[in-house]
């Protein structure tokens, strides 16, 4: 089957699920609200939002309930998806997919490092079954971390955890979660390998960016922020970057001159990112992420790009909903400097 005849029916249905994403307007009316409950019922009312929220009390609902539900509604559009690709193209989804399950196991190793009350993080976790066959409520009664570790044997992720310290879940989170991304990425990019010439160039030319951008922050944070060796620093670098190799990021970590190294080097890989201070401006990041997974779509309209960046905007329509609730929450002036542009108008007035 050709390209045209794969993603017909898929490029339909994503088509029509991008005219369910909020709009300027939406954005305008919630703007104008001032708590949690109000944008609540706002999404009740008049958005694509109002099945996720119709077994709420919406005059009670918090921030916290909200953010969980409207990402397991995230997770439940994207997997609508499936139904539309063939086994290869099902294969990979599900390895997107996973991205939600290693956000529970850090949000799980987080919360029992810091001591938290289980319903505390019960409340975080994701609906979501990808690869992953956990009992959660189990997992949070353990005793020991060994418990806990002995939980990932024989799964995707044991050798994340093959590692793992009392001293690391406490203290060192960062060795968690760049353990399990190694995995999410080294699991996505052998399901890509799957896919057709194209899809397959395609689905690695937007990974590959995505790990360039996670490396360059992990480097920066890593140099100013931890006390660690420079062989440890990277050590926890993931493989796979489009721009960013194993040789330039071991030249980066390990110069004498590291911050001007890094201006200079992260000034030339990305243009559209010149500015140093931008690699810790998420919203920076992901606005830049969103347009080029548009070029990507735009020039590959027959392709697999098409259901990667519609996956990304509903996962970033998501963190403009917390920013909303935040800015009601703050009372910030301008709220448009919080939001991720992911519609074609708000793109086009350079938000």
């Amino acid at each position: 089957m050709g390209s045209a005849g794969r993603f017909s029916a898929l490029n339909t249905k994503i088509q029509s699920m991008r005219g369910d994403l909020l709009q300027q307007q939406d954005y305008e009316q919630m703007f104008q609200l001032n708590s949690t409950r109000e944008i609540a019922q706002y999404l009740y009312s008049d958005t694509v939002y109002r099945d996720s929220l119709k077994d709420s009390n919406l005059k009670e609902i918090h921030r916290g309930e909200l953010e969980i539900l409207l990402r397991n509604d995230e997770v439940k559009r994207i997997q609508k998806l499936s139904y539309y690709l063939k086994k290869e193209y099902k294969d990979f989804l599900k390895a997107i997919l996973f991205r939600y399950e290693v956000e529970n196991v850090q949000i799980l190793l987080r919360g029992i490092g810091q001591s938290r009350p289980v319903s505390d993080i019960e409340s975080k976790l994701f609906a979501i079954q990808s690869y992953l066959d956990l009992d959660y409520k189990q997992i949070l009664r353990c005793m020991s971390i060994d418990e806990v570790i002995s939980f990932f044997q024989g799964t995707i992720l044991e050798d994340a955890f093959r590692n793992v310290t009392e001293e690391d879940i406490k203290t060192r989170e960062f060795h968690i979660e760049m353990n399990t991304d190694y995995a999410y990425f080294l699991n996505l990019s052998q399901k890509a390998e799957k896919l057709e010439r194209e899809d397959r160039e395609i689905a690695e030319t937007i990974i590959g960016l995505f790990v360039d951008l996670i490396n360059f922050q992990w480097i920066y944070r890593a140099k100013l922020n931890y006390t660690l060796m420079d062989e440890e620093i990277l050590n926890y670098t993931l493989q796979g970057g489009n721009k960013l190799t194993f040789k330039k990021m071991k030249d980066l970590i390990y110069s004498s001159n590291f911050e001007e190294q890094f201006k200079e080097l992260f000034s030339k890989t990305y243009k559209g990112l010149e500015h140093i201070e931008l690699v810790n401006d998420q919203r920076a990041m992901h606005k830049y992420l969103i347009c080029k997974l548009n070029e990507i779509a735009k020039d590959h309209p027959m392709s697999i790009a098409a259901l990667m960046e519609y996956i990304h905007l509903v996962e970033y329509e998501n963190l403009n909903m917390i920013a909303v609730v935040e800015g009601a929450k703050y009372k910030e002036a301008d709220k448009w400097q919080y939001i991720i542009p992911t519609t074609a108008k708000m793109r086009r007035e350079g938000r």
